[in-house]
């Protein structure tokens, strides 16, 4: 049984690996270090399901899913992470971004990097302001 802990409105999943995850597809892994969590990986994809939805995971050296980035829209693909301090705080944030070839328009959620190591989409706190 998987093991998840409710932090704020973030899902904290441990014990799933990417591996379990079947209909991954465009996979593309990005390696950091972060503050909290020190070397790791996003990994970002689509998953082919009915209704397909990009995802986007922190996960350590072996593939396990340390946190699951929410909230992304669906029908488009992750065109680009990007990693850097965004409000200043001294700890390094994730720029998703999203799109689909041969269109203009992307969507970017920005998650902001708390001092405990989870993440909030700035698209749904209005504590973070540019």
């Amino acid at each position: 049984e998987m093991l998840r802990s409710l932090v704020g409105s973030e899902m904290c999943i441990r014990d799933s690996s990417i591996s379990d995850l079947s209909v991954l597809t465009d996979k593309k892994i990005y390696p950091i270090e972060l503050e909290y969590w020190g070397k790791v990986n996003i990994i970002t994809g689509y998953i082919t399901a009915h209704h397909p939805y990009a995802v986007a995971y922190l996960t350590d050296a072996e593939d396990n899913i340390l946190y699951r980035f929410k909230g992304l829209t669906n029908g488009v693909k992750v065109t680009e992470v990007v990693i850097e301090d965004m409000n200043y705080d001294g700890l390094s944030d994730i720029k998703i971004i999203l799109g689909m070839s041969g269109v203009k328009t992307r969507v970017e959620y920005i998650f902001i990097q708390m001092e405990n190591g989870m993440f909030y989409n700035s698209k749904l706190n209005s504590n973070f302001n540019n």
